[in-house]
This record gives C-alpha cells, structure tokens and sequence, in this order.
C-alpha cells in the first residue's frame, strides 16, 4: 500500500508539468509559425546606380497597404520635404541633391529620387563604398542586400511596423573584380580604363612639363618676332592712281635792269616823255 500512494503522487506531480511543459512548446511553435508567414506592412527597393567617377544616382520606392498609403500621401501633400531629413541624417549617405518625391497612386507606394555626389572612393588601385551588411548576392556589376526589421520613423509615420527593404548596387558598367570586404563592410571593385588614364597623366609628368615648357618659349619667341619686325611699304592695289604731289610755288627770276632812256627791246634811245619805243614799239 505505501507503494502504491507513492506511485500516484509521483504521477500526479508529473504528469500536468509535462502537460503544461507540451503546451508551451506548442504556443511557442504556433507563434513561430504566425511570425514567419506574417507579411510586412511595408515594403521598399532601394536601388544605387553608380557612375564611372563615382557619383550615385538613387530611386527609393517605398510600398504602403492602402490605408497607410493615403494617410502618408496626405502627409507629403502638405510637407513636400517630410521624408528629407530620414536620408541626411538617419541613413548617413552624405550630400542629397535633386531631392524629389512622387506619388505612385497605382501601386500604392512613395517614389524618391536624388542624387549623391561622392557615394564611391578612388582609392588609386580600387574603388570602394560602405554598405549595413553582408550582401545576399555580389555578382558581375550588381550587389543585393534583403533586410527586415521594425521601424517607428517618417516611414511608418511614427507607429511600430514592420519594413522588409531590398537593396540594389549598380556598379559602373566598367567595372570589374567586385567583391565584399567583410573586414572593412565595404563593396570593392576596378575601373581599369580610369586607372590607366590616371597613371599616364601622372607616369609623364615631367615630360609633359617639359614638353609645354618647350611650347611656351616657341610661342614667345615668335610673338616678339611679330611685334619687332620693321614694317614693309605696301604696294597700291591695281586701279588705283597715286595722288601727285602738290607743284610747289616758285619765284620766277626778276627782270634785268636796263639802262635808263634806252629801249630794253631793241637798244636804241628813247625821245623824252614817249611811252613807246620809236624804233620797236615796245612799252617804255
């Protein structure tokens, strides 16, 4: 008997833990269950074109459920500028220029364009950006990053939801050896067309230096040619007379004296008080 009673209070100690022990794991389980088939209330894609020099180019679309999407509209319609500060300071990706914001009624979402100055680093040898974490995909010219967590910001208009966002790089169409430094949590990849053009200015320099050097004392030398060289007389075009020089005024030579009484014409002596030669007829 005292076996017995033993045993049935053994079992009835044992028996609801294990119970409850069952329906913990069970909760648990169904909890999991709901969190992963739970869709995300928004969605963004999040795509980064970069350019040879390493300039970016940025489309955001952020996708709302209908509710939530004309209570953000309506937002926007009266800030235009709502969502510009969560660029500049909460993502940390530098200067925003050409910021822009439409209204995609279709498909319910928000689609921001801007621009960044200075996304990539020249780094001589490679080119190099950050990115929040290890990529999903590096392949070719294109890097992809999916990520989903809660937010409370402009996005969710500052209520608890949940964001799944995709992130696409889009490296220059040149470039090539990309691959991801999870050393430094950076993109790196080559642009051999802007490397060469690099090395070839800066391999020369000197013989470009003499080179213009060389070009410069030319160009001077031949401008003092130009400006000290005498001036050659140019001939008068065809058809066109000279001009004759003006005749100059000269003093015609005083008549000789002659003799008083006597005609200067023929020599022979006048009779007093006659105005006329005699002889000749020449004035007295």
């Amino acid at each position: 008997m005292v076996r017995n009673t033993r045993a049935r209070r053994l079992t009835l100690v044992v028996v609801p833990l294990v119970v409850c022990f069952a329906l913990l794991l069970a909760g648990w389980a169904l909890a999991q269950e709901e969190g992963d088939s739970a869709e995300p209330t928004i969605t963004e894609e999040y795509v980064v074109t970069i350019s040879d020099v390493g300039d970016a180019h940025i489309e955001d679309k952020i996708k709302y459920g209908e509710e939530d999407y004309e209570a953000v509209k309506e937002v926007i319609a009266e800030n235009p500028t709502f969502l510009t500060r969560l660029y500049t300071t909460e993502r940390d990706i530098g200067e925003v220029l050409n910021f822009d914001t439409e209204m995609d009624d279709a498909n319910s979402q928000v689609v921001i364009t801007f621009d960044t100055p200075g996304y990539a680093y020249n780094m001589k040898d490679y080119w190099k950006f950050g990115i929040s974490k290890k990529p999903k995909d590096v392949s070719g010219t294109k890097v992809e990053i999916e990520e989903e967590f809660d937010i409370n910001n402009q996005f969710s208009l500052y209520t608890d939801q949940t964001l799944k966002t995709k992130t696409v790089y889009e490296l220059p169409k040149k470039a090539k050896s990309a691959r991801y430094n999870k050393e430094e949590k950076q993109i790196e990849y080559v642009m051999p067309e802007a490397k060469a053009a690099l090395g070839f200015w800066s391999e020369n320099r000197t013989l470009l230096s003499v080179l213009f050097g060389i070009l410069a004392l030319l160009f001077a030398g031949l401008l003092a040619f130009v400006v000290t060289r005498k001036s050659v007389g140019v001939p008068a075009p065809a058809g066109v007379i000279p001009t004759a020089a003006p005749p100059t005024t000269a003093t015609e030579p005083a008549p000789e004296k002659k003799e008083a009484g006597v005609c200067w014409k023929c020599g022979r002596r006048l009779k007093p008080g006659k105005k006329f030669c005699t002889h000749c007829g020449a004035p007295v």
